[in-house]
């Protein structure tokens, strides 16, 4: 016989980002804990957009130009505060997963979203990577790492969340209501 326990109450979730046409720095002049990755390709294209939004009024929208591409990135420590004044290190404390709403343009015909982490004691790592459907918009869940989870919580140094797109052809994927869960 299987038992399944499941929580009695709703996921109580932690916003740690909307991208409320603020927080990416070096876009419009703004400084913020949200920075290209340096890895990314020089044509990647980075803005917000009020195409998308889940939460707020804007969404970011990133333009690959498709292959594997990391994209934007912390470029604080995570003890910076955002969201609901919570840092994610802190919302690591009774928090199991991320979560992200994504939107995929019709334009490419496949494409897949990843996360990974990295920091201070934390070796690289890549969260599960989803397939996204093309003209369609979906909530993706990663499951933390009890490991990772607690390097990142035992650690006040550097920690960094990378966001990573590929895809086959250019398009725009679209990014809103990061969180944790």
């Amino acid at each position: 016989m299987l038992l399944l326990l499941a929580p009695t109450g709703p996921v109580q979730a932690v916003l740690l980002e909307s991208w409320e046409n603020a927080g990416l720095a070096g876009y419009n002049n703004q400084e913020g804990p949200w920075t290209r990755a340096a890895q990314a390709p020089a044509n990647l294209e980075l803005s917000f957009s009020e195409l998308h939004a889940t939460q707020g009024k804007y969404s970011l929208a990133i333009k690959t130009w498709g292959g594997w591409t990391q994209t934007v990135l912390n470029g604080d420590n995570y003890t910076y505060t955002l969201g609901d004044e919570i840092s994610l290190r802190d919302a690591f404390e009774d928090k199991l997963m991320l979560a992200i709403d994504v939107y995929c343009d019709r334009s490419v015909e496949w494409a897949q979203m990843h996360i990974a982490l990295q920091g201070e004691g934390l070796e690289w790592t890549q969260l599960a990577g989803y397939d996204l459907r093309p003209g369609g918009s979906r909530t993706i869940r990663y499951l933390i790492p009890d490991a990772a989870a607690e390097k990142i919580k035992a650690s006040d140094g550097w920690f960094q969340v990378i966001f990573i797109i590929n895809s086959n052809k250019p398009g725009c994927i679209y990014l809103d209501r990061f969180r944790a869960e």
